[in-house]
């Protein structure tokens, strides 16, 4: 035996490994690892999970309902509020230029007529006034008016147009009334105009106004105002009458329209102022007059009948101006003069005159057909009203 055959080790060889056992292959797979199909379902699509994924859709749906209402009830209340303050713009606005047509219109363009101007000037001031008038028009077109307010829209335009138009005819016929030998036509065609105006005002006071108070009440805004319907262009009737409109615009010889059926009758006409009076002080021209303040004032005019004739339906005019206010026209129509014979008209003074203030007045008898001489047919006085 060798040295190196002492040392050696006996040699193994290795063992073959074992298939393994079926029996062992089912156990470790049942018992260690657990297969697919038989381990539990904590999530997924079915079971627990289906019923959370349906709770929370039902929830995201009532919240996205709820949201929904709020903003359809958000634009409702937005659009409720623009319609009501529209409803409250569009009648404030009516209000407004209504009140501008009377005072810088109406108020003015009376005055103007029977402030005794020459013709020319009259005619100018007057279509001054047609421009104002027309401004107000372009006012009211601007008027953003709601769908309910479509016909008062309409109605309130139309009137004002009708005051505009009405102007430039007056003021187109001033210079034929006013001249030399007058004009009985261009008198009628001004009475005629002052029908548009009562026209306009019945149009404001029937139509317009009721439409914008329904639409305000249906609105829910009963308790805001509405434009007032008493307010006037035309605030005296008397202008309606030709002989009215020849004396406050002071119609020279032959302006007067009020010519009898059967014609004028032969033989003289007229008449002739006698007195002015007020307040128990006769005025006389050329004289500063004072006259006491006191309750009930009325000019008491006096004229007579020169003509051989009868007179009828005679106009008598006072006319105020000076002062801070506007000019003020008095005006009393007598039925009947006779031929000869004194007659009187009393004319009222309704609003408290200018104290302490320089005014003119100026009284007339209007001309009657047939009549040639107005020389002594008005009288104009200067005059304070004083309460020494």
């Amino acid at each position: 035996m060798s040295f190196f055959d002492e040392g050696d080790e006996p040699r193994t060889e290795p063992r073959p490994r074992r298939p393994p056992s079926r029996t062992g292959a089912r156990r470790v797979s049942g018992g260690a690892r657990p297969s697919a199909r038989g381990r539990p379902r904590t999530g997924g699509r079915g079971g627990g999970g289906a019923d959370a994924l349906r709770n929370r859709r039902l929830t995201a749906g009532a919240i996205g309902v709820v949201v929904l209402l709020i903003l359809i009830f958000g634009i409702k209340s937005c659009v409720d509020t623009a319609h009501r303050n529209q409803l409250r713009n569009y009648a404030a606005g009516v209000s407004s230029i209504n009140s501008d047509s009377q005072t810088q219109v109406s108020q003015p363009f009376f005055g103007v007529l029977t402030s005794g101007a020459q013709p020319i000037e009259l005619a100018s001031k007057a279509d001054d006034l047609r421009a104002n008038a027309d401004a107000l028009v372009n006012r009211a077109e601007g008027l953003s008016a709601p769908g309910a307010l479509t016909e008062a829209q309409r109605d309130f335009v139309l009137l004002l147009v009708l005051r505009r138009d009405a102007i430039a005819r007056i003021a187109s016929q001033l210079t034929a009334a006013l001249s030399n030998q007058g004009s009985a036509t261009a008198i009628q065609q001004i009475s005629g105009q002052m029908e548009v105006f009562l026209a306009s005002d019945v149009l404001f006071s029937q139509r317009v106004v009721p439409l914008v108070q329904v639409a305000l009440q249906q609105g829910g805004l009963g308790s805001t105002p509405a434009p007032d319907p008493t307010q006037r262009f035309l605030t005296d009737l008397g202008w309606l009458d030709p002989n009215t409109v020849a004396a406050r615009i002071s119609a020279p010889v032959g302006a007067t329209p009020g010519i009898p059926p059967g014609g004028i009758a032969p033989g003289t006409h007229g008449h002739g102022l006698t007195s002015s009076a007020i307040a128990g002080v006769t005025l006389q021209p050329g004289q500063a007059n004072r006259i006491p303040l006191g309750p009930n004032l009325s000019f008491t005019v006096d004229f007579q009948n020169e003509g051989a004739n009868d007179e009828h339906n005679v106009g008598v005019g006072v006319t105020i101006t000076g002062g801070s206010g506007a000019p003020v026209t008095l005006h009393s129509v007598v039925p009947q003069t006779l031929a000869g014979q004194s007659a009187t008209a009393n004319l009222p003074y309704p609003n408290p005159p200018p104290s302490g203030t320089p005014v003119t007045i100026k009284t007339t008898i209007a001309a009657v057909p047939g009549e040639h001489d107005l020389a002594n047919n008005s009288a104009t006085y200067s005059a304070i009203f004083t309460g020494k």
